[in-house]
Formats: structure tokens, sequence, C-alpha cells
């Protein structure tokens, strides 16, 4: 098995508020669905640190992407999960720092979003 990192694509958007679902979880009422490819321009997928997949190390972490509306760029990453590993976690901030929303829909009324990323060794 390769170790790769994962983003759950299956997001949902709504006016300022955004949520993040796995694939197997209920639609939010009232809040569109969106894939990856629909929402963003760019979308890199974090590298898994080299010293992690030596270390057998894997996690799950949720982080908020706050969007800068006028450069259509994320401004700044939180962590609001962290992936219990200070390497992952700095590698999903890294790769999610460099995404870019496509212009029109949706993308031009979201203020922020919340991305699950997934280390799989």
């Amino acid at each position: 098995m390769t170790a790769r990192a994962l983003i759950i694509t299956s997001l949902a958007f709504a006016f300022h508020v955004a949520s993040a679902a796995e694939p197997s979880a209920a639609a939010l009422p009232g809040v569109p669905r969106v894939t990856r490819e629909q929402m963003w321009a760019n979308a890199p997928d974090p590298s898994y640190p080299l010293a992690a997949l030596q270390k057998h190390i894997g996690g799950r972490g949720l982080f908020l992407l706050k969007i800068d509306a006028q450069q259509r760029t994320v401004s700044r990453v939180t962590i609001l999960q962290g992936t219990r590993s200070k390497i992952l976690d700095v590698a999903a901030v890294q790769a999610l720092s460099k995404w870019r929303l496509r212009r029109g829909g949706l993308a031009d009324r979201v203020d922020h979003v919340k991305v699950p990323v997934s280390f799989i060794r």
C-alpha cells in the first residue's frame, strides 16, 4: 500500500459558513454540495513528509481556511482539530495555504471553508 495524503472532496458550503463532511455523512439541509474541482482553481494535496512515512505516522485533521475575497486566496489556515502529529499538521497547512478559488458561483459568497485532511499510511 502506498502512503498518500487525502483531502475529502465532498465539501458543503453556505454564505459565510462552511462545513465539511465525510462522504457517508448526511447532506446538510439547504447547503449545496460542490466538488473540490468546482470550487477551487488550484488545490494541491499535501505532501506526505518523509519523516512521517519512515515512522509510520498517520492522522486526520480538520482545518479552517479563511478566504481573501478580493484575491481569491487562502489568507489564513487554522487547525481546528490536529492530526496529532506536528509534522503532518505543518504539511497540511503548507498545502492548504496554496489553494485558490475559482471565479463565479458559490465561490463568490464564501469567506471561510472547513477542510478535513487524512494522511493514510
